[in-house]
């Protein structure tokens, strides 16, 4: 994870099955990606973005960047 002035950006990546691609992020979810395509919803609501690159029998890496608003207050955990 890496938190920078104006942006945190937080990447996950496997050795596992991978898959293909489609064209667009949005189709994910005709292919079964449910999950993927909520974290890409829910990036977008807070205006970040997720990145997703997969080969099948590779793995799969997925990076999201979101705005940083700036630091927690203690209370606010």
């Amino acid at each position: 994870m890496d938190f920078g002035k104006y942006k945190a950006t937080l990447t996950i990546k496997d050795n596992g099955r991978g898959f293909l691609l489609p064209e667009r992020v949005g189709d994910l979810a005709a292919l079964g990606k449910l999950g993927l395509t909520g974290m890409q919803e829910r990036a977008q609501l807070i205006g970040g973005r997720l990145s997703i690159q997969s080969k099948p029998e590779v793995g799969t890496m997925v990076t999201v960047a979101v705005p940083n608003s700036g630091n927690l207050e203690d209370n606010e955990v």
